[in-house]
């Protein structure tokens, strides 16, 4: 199915936290950051962002991981629930999910402003329509080592929380850190997220400017409200199951989108807003925030670990 740019933010690491205690095999919607290991596929090359964002981030991806790197997690999960599930003879492994969300947190988080993406995917996310293999159902003393419903195996300890949970302290790395400080950090992170994404688009600069955006589309011949998300939200998602052709409707649509999205100035309003709604946020409570980055960071740290790769390749394309 088509990822449409009604994809609103901190959907993936809501989805995470919620994953966090359970089996990690729990994939979540927005980047498919579930599986228990197996090879990821090769991406497409990824395109620029578009020039207003080029080369920025809002402050709260200090304190939160961007969908991919949620998605790197889960890939770190596998790797560790595999080895050791190893130890006690077993195998339980299966082809993660396929990403397909955007990688950073603000991709597609006021709509698409790129051009060269809009003409290049429409309103399809890369990825989107690829399948995983299908998922493998654990048998029943997979099961209880994976979960630690059991204290023993064959004669060998398991460890507190079963494979599962040890993959999970594996991540977390530090003994004041566990599944559910890491989930309860995720959280406020997350909250605070969408409360500026939110709060920030009520402001007066980024209405106007969104009204300016409905004005720019009607002139293209489109009509839709002073909603940047209404032209994507207009789609068919039924009908959206593969990359768009080229010269077809939805690409005319998504680059009118993506123009207007630039000469509206909607996405340099809503930017600037929520910049300085993060950036207060923080400073009104920093041993709160320097804890939470802390956490964050070792988990990245550990996961990339974990994965072999430099930081590069964990975080980004």
């Amino acid at each position: 199915m088509k990822t449409l740019p009604s994809l609103r933010p901190g959907l993936g690491v809501a989805a995470l936290a919620v994953c966090l205690p359970l089996l990690a095999s729990c994939s979540d919607s927005a980047g498919g950051s579930g599986g228990t290991g197996g090879g990821e596929r090769a991406a497409e090359s990824p395109v620029p962002p578009a020039p207003v964002l080029k080369g920025r981030r809002l402050p709260v991806e200090d304190y939160m991981p961007s969908p991919w790197q949620i998605y790197q997690e889960g890939r770190a999960r596998g790797v560790v629930i595999n080895a050791c599930l190893k130890r006690y003879g077993m195998t339980y492994s299966q082809e993660q999910t396929p990403f397909a969300g955007p990688r950073t947190l603000l991709e597609r988080r006021y709509g698409e402003p790129n051009v060269a993406m809009a003409r290049r995917y429409g309103y399809w996310m890369p990825g989107s329509d690829e399948q995983s293999s299908a998922e493998k159902t654990p048998g029943e003393a997979e099961t209880r080592v994976l979960t630690g419903s059991v204290t023993s195996y064959r004669g060998k300890a398991v460890p507190h929380g079963g494979c599962a949970g040890e993959a999970l302290q594996r991540l977390d790395g530090r003994p004041d850190v566990t599944p559910a400080t890491y989930a309860q950090a995720l959280k406020a992170a997350n909250n605070m997220e969408m409360q500026s994404w939110e709060e920030t688009r009520k402001a007066a600069a980024v209405k106007r400017a969104e009204r300016r955006w409905a004005t720019c589309m009607k002139a293209r011949g489109h009509s839709f409200p002073a909603d940047v998300f209404s032209a994507g939200d207009s789609l068919d998602s039924s009908d959206a199951r593969s990359r768009p052709a080229r010269g077809s409707k939805e690409i005319a649509l998504a680059v009118a989108d993506a123009r207007c999205l630039n000469e509206s100035g909607v996405v340099a309003a809503w930017y600037a807003g929520e910049v300085r709604y993060q950036k207060q946020a923080i400073s009104g409570d920093r041993r709160k925030w320097t804890r939470i980055r802390e956490q964050f960071r070792t988990h990245t740290a550990n996961t990339r670990e974990v994965l072999g790769v430099d930081g590069a390749g964990a975080d980004q394309s």
